[in-house]
């Protein structure tokens, strides 16, 4: 017989929740003997089994988030590849999940490995309100050698460590050649017997058939320090050439190199480095090409420089492909007038020079001239075939005697380095001849040079000429004025005067509607220059630290430092005069020289100029940046950087020592 027995035990536990433990019908006769006799002690060692249950849980999570914790502090070691040869780079990745891997220790990898480029990354999450932080380090190894090797324990700046790892390094596969090289790296010249200081082109060209990697370089041909290099443009040339029946991509680069002493003269190798896709298929990916890591120098060229020859005849140095001289006149007249300016505009221009190479240019004229030289404009520019450069200066002649004078001939010798012999630029004089001033004629009434003395019947003896002012061309009548005949003609100038008046009074209109307008832009002008001494207070800041760079390179006498400080000095000024452009050359801060206007600052300014000058010319000489300059030329620096420094400040605070400059009598014979 089947008895259905139901037993509700309820116990409240310590954290005062009731629960219920439920018996469910027992379809057997022993079953409710068991229970009878001595299932009720079984039963209350089960409830409190189970109330301890919830407290182990709770330790047993714990236990594991420790473990988990540990297992994520721990350093991950990837290698990108598993077939790795010897002197082909390959990549090692560690991971670790903290800000500690930033500064590891990475001496232990220098023994059996190259370190070629390494990069950091750090990675910041935000996983279930918790703030996640890891680190990632690549590094580019290069085995140094074949056989096993084992990648050394990693310390970190967290105190974590790598775990080594073993590699097996492969040696490098001998390449079969077909006699098709897949890469070429070559250089050419134009000339292998230039003269010292002559323009040589230099071609750089790397001829492939094969793609490259991202980090494949192309490094410039090795040169001595006797030897001025110029790239010649910003991109290179790429075309396709065929070499040996096959097609190859071509990337060409210029340079311009201007030799600075005579003897032999080694350039190159230039040395192509970097990964290049190969034919073969990759052991790692059968789908993508191999990797190969490529470093392939280029021949070398043998220049024999010539020193200057002993024919030449000029005292600067000059070889070039051409060399042209051009001038030009603020007039076209012979005749001028004592005071009258004569500006004189004189054209250089040279193939295979830079502008540092061009000479001065000096105009020599008759005592009574006075010559005003302006500071020279120069210019660069690039193309294919080398340099081409130009020097521009103007010349002011102010005569002061009358009588003729000359501008005697301008002659520059200079090497044409095509027919390698010497020629002359030259341009021929002029001859003008110079009256008295304008107005200086005798004062007092006008009389007619052609005309003998007058007759007391001559009714034009006493002045009184009447003038007819119609529009018919009758002849003027002579005699005495009639002033009622006059007042009864009528004339036509009351209608002139009305219009006069109406002009008048719209010219008042105008100049209230101006006034309103300045009034109200003076309101506008005093916040703007409010807002701008800050600027001007720290710009004049700048330029004092700028001009006390310029003061230490002077005292060191180091061409290169004292050509770096005067272009920072120069950006300092365009930022204290608020230019819209900083000097780029020596050349700009030349031009940006105050005008004097007394023949002591025009003496300054032209020391300057040449001490620039002097100073450019440097750079192509032998031994030139390293030799010290002349103690005038440093002056002359000096005083310019100090004069150029006190316009700026006085531009600054114009109201403040703000002085007249007197200038020089432009008529000086003229009785004032």
């Amino acid at each position: 017989m089947v008895m259905s027995v139901k037993l509700k035990l309820r116990e409240r536990t310590r954290a005062g929740i009731y629960r219920r433990a439920t018996l469910q019908p027992a379809a057997q006769d022993a079953t409710h003997a068991a229970f009878v006799s001595g299932g009720s002690s079984t039963l209350h060692a089960q409830l409190k089994d189970r109330r301890r249950q919830p407290l182990l849980h709770f330790l047993l999570m714990i236990l594991l988030f420790a473990v988990v914790g540990r297992a994520q502090a721990m350093v991950e070691t990837l290698v990108s590849q598993s077939d790795i040869i010897e002197g082909e780079p390959f990549r090692v990745i560690y991971r670790i999940d903290s800000a500690g891997g930033a500064h590891p220790d990475l001496t232990p990898l220098g023994t059996d490995f190259r370190i070629r480029r390494r990069s950091t990354s750090t990675n910041l999450a935000i996983v279930g309100g918790r703030t996640k932080r890891s680190t990632t380090l690549t590094l580019e190894l290069v085995p140094l050698r074949a056989g096993a090797l084992t990648l050394p324990a990693i310390e970190f700046a967290n105190g974590e460590r790598s775990t080594p790892q073993s590699i097996e390094v492969l040696e490098p596969q001998p390449v079969v050649d077909d006699g098709l090289p897949d890469i070429i790296v070559e250089l050419t010249a134009d000339t292998l017997n230039p003269y010292v200081q002559e323009q040589v082109r230099v071609t750089m060209r790397l001829l492939r058939r094969v793609e490259l990697g991202q980090n494949a370089v192309l490094n410039e041909p090795a040169t001595d320090q006797s030897v001025l290099m110029k790239r010649l443009g910003e991109d290179d040339r790429r075309y396709r050439e065929r070499r040996f029946g096959e097609r190859y991509i071509v990337h060409e680069r210029e340079f311009a190199i201007f030799p600075q002493e005579s003897g032999t003269l080694t350039i190159g190798p230039a040395t192509f480095e970097g990964e290049v896709m190969t034919d073969t298929q990759s052991m790692r990916n059968p789908f993508a090409p191999a990797v190969v890591f490529e470093k392939i120098p280029s021949n070398t060229l043998e220049l024999e420089v010539k020193p200057i020859p002993a024919s030449f005849t000029g005292d600067v140095w000059l070889p070039a492909k051409r060399l042209d001289l051009h001038e030009e006149y603020s007039t076209d007249e012979d005749t001028l007038h004592v005071g009258d300016p004569l500006v004189r505009t004189v054209f250089l221009w040279a193939d295979g020079l830079t502008s540092g190479q061009l000479p001065e240019i000096a105009v020599n004229t008759d005592a009574s001239v006075t010559v005003y030289p302006e500071p020279a404009q120069t210019n660069d520019q690039e193309s294919k075939q080398g340099y081409a450069s130009v020097r521009q200066q103007d010349f002011t002649l102010i005569p002061g005697a009358v009588g003729s004078w000359q501008l005697p001939p301008i002659e520059i010798p200079w090497w044409n380095t095509e027919t390698d012999q010497q020629e002359t630029a030259q341009l021929s004089g002029r001859t003008f001849t110079t009256l008295p001033p304008r107005g200086a004629a005798t004062t007092g009434a006008p009389s007619d040079l052609g005309a003998g003395p007058r007759s007391a019947d001559d009714p034009t003896a006493n002045g009184s000429v009447a003038v007819n002012a119609g529009r018919d061309g009758a002849t003027p009548a002579t005699g005495p004025a009639d002033p009622s005949d006059a007042l009864s003609r009528p004339t036509g100038r009351a209608d002139w005067v009305e219009i006069l008046a109406a002009l008048s009074t719209l010219g008042w209109l105008v100049t209230l509607v101006v006034l309103l307008l300045v009034r109200k832009g003076k309101a506008s002008a005093a916040a703007t220059a409010r807002d701008g001494a800050g600027r001007k207070s720290d710009s004049v800041t700048s330029l004092k630290r700028a001009g006390q760079e310029v003061e230490k390179a002077l005292a060191q006498g180091n061409a290169e430092a004292i050509r770096a400080s005067l272009l920072e000095f120069g950006g300092a000024y365009a930022g204290a005069r608020e230019l819209s452009q900083a000097p780029r050359t020596l050349s700009d801060l030349v031009r940006l020289y105050p005008e004097a206007g007394d023949a002591e600052g025009d003496a300054a300014r032209r020391a300057f100029a040449g001490a620039i000058t002097a100073l450019e010319a440097r750079f192509y000489q032998p031994d030139g940046p390293r030799a010290a300059l002349d103690s005038a030329d440093t002056e002359a620096l000096r005083a310019g950087t100090l004069v150029l420094a006190a316009s700026a400040k006085q531009a600054a605070n114009p109201k403040r020592g703000a002085r007249k400059a007197s200038l020089p009598a432009m008529y000086p014979l003229v009785d004032a």
